[in-house]
């Protein structure tokens, strides 16, 4: 039982890790591999390739002095992670990254090792499917399995008064860990359900089969929405890993000359923004718990304002922070930042001029605040406004997953957007001890 549910995780993993082999042999095959593996990494399927013959690095090559910090990051990751499970064959595991779990695994000779990287995110859908097709056997059986970070990666939580079995897993899950019990809800009776009269079991075949067809409706809806934002990301993905391969093509050949490096470097940052916009689009409309990090609301907004500083400049837009909260928070960061560009995409492009923003944390709420003197919304939008409405959509749906909301408020200067974040707050002292 336990055994075929671990079983269809690792076929999953080993499927996913032969078709990578492939494509990476497939592509040293090719007069460019560098670059090639480098678009391979950009499209987002693998997360990070590592190449090596003997202590020389095939890929990325060793003199590449100018690797960005994160690519050093996961370099380094990916070597210690090989080398502390090189016992096993083949070489394979789970290690944290920035970007959540990470799975890696290495095929080795006696001339080389090559390794990869895949995120979490993007073996879910597939594990998941397998697990739940796995479980169909085992009826009666309810099953729970922790990653190696003691987060509850899928199944629901057995019976309190039912006996629970835990498994280790070993292999590619070395670390994870598998919890079986009863049922979560015994079956019902067939006595139970002759007992309903008539009328009830007409009544509730009719509520039934009206919610489901508006289930139906909006399922239909947010698929079409999907389908939608894949296209899109779809699209930008190659462009973007162009550009990103060309500027760092142009900032080798411009050594020496400070301005030339000065614009491909801005110019890499703004295609990593847009490739990070663009998954951002691929990841809209999942639903994802939200990823709790320390940081202080104030300086994660200065960063971005940062970011904007020309941006604000070409389109006439003067940002002034009326207050801003400097205590240490534990909060989404991440959905933090992407609601913040959002709001600073639109006051450019809709309402330039003077803005203010406002960060502040009351009542386990962090609030963002952004004021323009343009227009304003008309009385008919919602918040998802005529059009895509990517960007009011996107901040909604981050909000609620946050457990916050959404307030769109015409002043008399221009428009009022008020965004709540669940958000706890940390004392120095615990805030060190928490994350030490």
């Amino acid at each position: 039982m336990a055994q075929q549910v671990e079983a269809a995780a690792v076929a999953v993993l080993d499927d996913r890790s032969r078709e990578v082999f492939a494509k990476i042999d497939a592509i040293r095959q090719e007069g460019n591999p560098t670059g090639e593996l480098r678009q391979l990494i950009y499209a987002g399927e693998i997360s990070y390739i590592l190449i090596r013959r003997g202590a020389q690095a095939v890929f990325p090559p060793d003199e590449e002095s100018a690797l960005p910090k994160v690519e050093n990051e996961r370099r380094q990751l990916l070597s210690v992670a090989a080398d502390l499970y090189s016992r096993s064959d083949p070489p394979q595991g789970w290690y944290a990254d920035v970007s959540g779990s990470v799975y890696f695994r290495c095929s080795r000779t006696d001339k080389e090792s090559v390794c990869f990287t895949l995120n979490e995110a993007t073996l879910r859908p597939d594990l998941i499917s397998a697990l739940n097709t796995a479980a169909k056997q085992a009826l009666g059986w309810v099953f729970l399995l922790h990653d190696p970070y003691n987060r509850v990666f899928w199944g629901d939580q057995p019976r309190a008064s039912s006996e629970a079995f835990f498994f280790s897993w070993n292999g590619p899950f070395r670390g994870w860990t598998l919890q079986v019990g009863g049922s979560a809800s015994p079956p019902t009776s067939l006595v139970r359900l002759l007992a309903l009269s008539i009328p009830l079991a007409l009544f509730w075949f009719y509520f039934v089969w009206t919610l489901g067809r508006r289930q139906s409706e909006k399922l239909a809806q947010i698929d079409s929405r999907k389908a939608f934002l894949a296209r899109i990301a779809h699209d930008l993905r190659t462009p973007l890993s162009n550009l990103k391969l060309y500027c760092e093509l142009i900032s080798q050949e411009s050594q020496g000359n400070a301005r030339a490096e000065n614009h491909c470097a801005t110019l890499s940052a703004e295609v990593d923004r847009l490739d990070q916009l663009a998954a951002n689009a691929t990841a809209y409309g999942r639903s994802q718990p939200p990823r709790l990090s320390k940081a202080i609301p104030d300086e994660a907004a200065s960063r971005l304002l940062e970011r904007f500083e020309r941006r604000f400049a070409a389109s006439g837009v003067v940002c002034t922070i009326a207050a801003s909260e400097t205590a240490p928070l534990l909060f989404d960061v991440g959905a933090f930042e992407r609601i913040l560009v959002n709001l600073l995409d639109n006051a450019c492009k809709f309402a330039p001029g003077p803005i203010t923003l406002t960060t502040q944390f009351e009542d386990g709420r962090l609030c963002l605040e952004v004021c323009d003197n343009g227009p304003g919304l008309k009385a008919t939008t919602a918040v998802a406004p005529s059009g895509s409405g990517l960007g009011l959509s996107i901040i909604h749906d981050l909000a609620e997953a946050n457990g916050g909301s959404v307030s769109l408020i015409n002043g008399q200067n221009g428009l009022r957007v008020i965004v709540t974040l669940k958000a706890e707050l940390l004392e120095s002292d615990a805030l060190d001890a928490a994350y030490s």
